[in-house]
């Protein structure tokens, strides 16, 4: 993938480690580890955003973050991640998605799962769809389903479905 210095970037994940640092200068700062399900990376933070994020700088937060890629401090060829915003996922779930898309891989699929996801939809109930991702990983080949009888509450459902473990949040639109 190309690198762009300047593009806009906004992504979700869980804080899942913080590191608390001095720089050379003694100055303040903190390395932040972001996970989502497709990996995780680190971002630091100085000065002036150090001390208004402080309240995001604990492990296990779900977080939105809205920020820019700029060109490394040192190195032309390395880049950093630079936020401009950093919300609380449970605080914007229910004003910004649009659609909800979760996973689940086909051998999980049984007459048991199939109720309680049935249940988990009624139970979710709001204005925003849901579309389902059914993966074959024997076969290497998946099946997208937009639902049209169900639309969920996002908070509800995301909270709701952080015990089930047969299914996975792919996206948030």
């Amino acid at each position: 993938h190309k690198i762009h210095s300047g593009k806009e970037l906004r992504f979700a994940g869980c804080i899942s480690n913080v590191a608390f640092k001095k720089s050379r200068s003694g100055n303040d700062f903190a390395v932040v580890t972001i996970e989502d399900y497709l990996g995780s990376c680190e971002i630091s933070i100085f000065g002036n955003r150090y001390r208004e994020l402080k309240n995001f700088r604990e492990p296990n937060l779900l977080v939105y973050l809205k920020g820019t890629i700029q060109k490394g401090w040192k190195d032309d060829n390395s880049y950093r991640f630079e936020i401009s915003s950093i919300e609380l996922l449970d605080e914007i779930l229910n004003k910004k998605v649009q659609r909800i898309t979760v996973g689940i891989d086909l051998e999980s699929i049984t007459s048991e799962f199939t109720g309680k996801l049935e249940k988990i939809l009624k139970k979710c109930k709001g204005k925003v769809p849901v579309t389902v991702i059914v993966t074959d990983h024997k076969q290497d080949i998946s099946l997208t389903m937009h639902s049209r009888n169900h639309s969920v509450n996002p908070q509800k459902f995301v909270d709701t479905i952080r015990e089930v473990p047969e299914l996975s949040i792919l996206k948030l639109v």
